[in-house]
């Protein structure tokens, strides 16, 4: 199955696949560097826009510091999702192993 299927079917499993795969890229140099890279753009956002060098308005600064934060916020919760959908996941099969052994 191809990411756009999985996106398009958005199911718990598929829920669980992207935050596995966020989670393991955020935790490798891949995730060191886009925190990095995404530090580094805020920090020179915000040195252009102090500096006014250029005569850009501040709206657009403040869109180019709140797509960097909801990106980042994006991927930090589709790691949370997958934790808890997992975490339920892990209490209804215990849920389900008790009601089996109970009826024996």
């Amino acid at each position: 199955m191809t990411l756009k299927e999985r996106i398009a079917r958005n199911d718990i499993e598929d829920q669980i696949y992207f935050g596995q795969l966020v989670e393991r890229a955020f935790m490798g140099e891949f995730g060191q560097y886009f925190r990095a890279l995404c530090e580094s753009i805020r920090e020179e956002t915000l040195n252009e826009s102090i500096s006014k060098k250029d005569a850009r308005p501040a709206d657009r600064y403040l869109g180019r510091l709140e797509g960097i934060s909801i990106l980042t916020e994006y991927l930090l919760r589709t790691v949370e999702i997958k934790s808890k959908l997992q975490a339920d996941k892990q209490a209804s099969a215990k849920v389900s192993d008790d009601r089996l052994t109970e009826s024996v």
